[in-house]
């Protein structure tokens, strides 16, 4: 398997250079709103374990809509990691 395309730099697109990480073919990158449906998909199937505790109540309740806001501003960056 062949590790995903590595962002190293983010003075073209703006964006944060992607983290290897030590699992082969993992790395940390910033979310945009290309992942949205993705990003909203893995929200929508977590809700209960996302508030169970309180926390991330505004991901738990979020929408489809709320999800291409989020990663539409600056302010709303969030990260994921990405596989092969």
């Amino acid at each position: 398997m062949d590790s995903p395309t590595v962002r190293e730099s983010s003075t073209q697109d703006g964006l944060a250079p992607d983290l290897p990480t030590k699992v082969h073919g993992l790395v940390l990158r910033e979310l945009t709103i290309m992942d949205a449906e993705a990003y909203y998909k893995l929200l929508d199937s977590n809700r209960g374990h996302l508030t169970r505790l309180g926390d991330y109540q505004a991901e738990g309740n979020a929408t489809s809509a709320w999800v291409r806001e989020h990663l539409s501003t600056a302010s709303g960056a969030a990260c994921a990691m990405a596989s092969d």
